[in-house]
């Protein structure tokens, strides 16, 4: 079912993003986040993007490495993320983000309305070369 498929991709970034060991932002807007993760003493470069009506994900072990982007769930409609600091106010430095809000929108099949799935990612081993 498109909401199941959805709600698995959200899922998805959502345990990636709150279990890794360590990870740093590194591009961050509306309709995209990229970030290195570090699991298992390894580091990736981990991207999520909303193009032609998919939510795609790519994972590579380095910066100059071909994104090779798997489509997550088919009939998106729309895509967003917004950037919170520690005090629940916007960003838009990679630095400052703490929660992360994804909306995602299916397009659902007539009759039915789209449905919109939210969830807030709290970020729980944010690291800065500062920190």
């Amino acid at each position: 079912d498109i909401v199941d498929r959805g709600r698995t991709a959200l899922d998805r970034l959502s345990r990636e993003l709150r279990q890794a060991e360590r990870f740093t932002i590194t591009t961050m807007n509306a309709t995209d986040i990229q970030f290195n993760v570090v699991l298992g003493g390894v580091t990736y470069v981990v991207s999520y993007k909303f193009a032609n009506n998919a939510l795609w994900r790519s994972e590579k072990t380095s910066m100059s490495a071909a994104n090779d982007f798997v489509s997550l769930c088919n009939y998106v409609n729309n895509l967003t993320f917004s950037y919170y600091d520690r005090t629940g106010v916007v960003t838009s430095s990679t630095t400052a983000v703490r929660t992360v809000r994804v909306e995602l929108v299916m397009d659902m099949p007539p009759p039915e309305q789209d449905v919109i799935l939210t969830t807030d990612i709290q970020l729980r081993n944010f690291y800065t070369s500062g920190e």
